[in-house]
């Protein structure tokens, strides 16, 4: 597995509500772009789940939601 790290570039694939939910995460699918690529600002690794924020995005986001590239 490949954990998301601060500087990764990563491509977002989607986000549902159970995942979007799940650590009280901001929603991603109405501002970001299914496919295309964003560059992580940083990470807060929790015990269960990991936010990412991206750079030029408000908000923190399920790791789940992204694949590196």
């Amino acid at each position: 597995m490949d954990f998301i790290e601060k500087g990764d570039v990563v491509s977002f694939v989607g986000c549902n509500e159970y995942q979007i939910r799940w650590g009280n995460n901001n929603d991603p699918n109405p501002i970001l772009e299914e496919g295309k690529t964003y560059v992580v600002e940083s990470t807060i690794i929790k015990s269960m789940h990991t936010k990412v924020k991206l750079i030029g995005y408000d908000g923190w986001f399920n790791s789940v939601c992204f694949i590196k590239s």
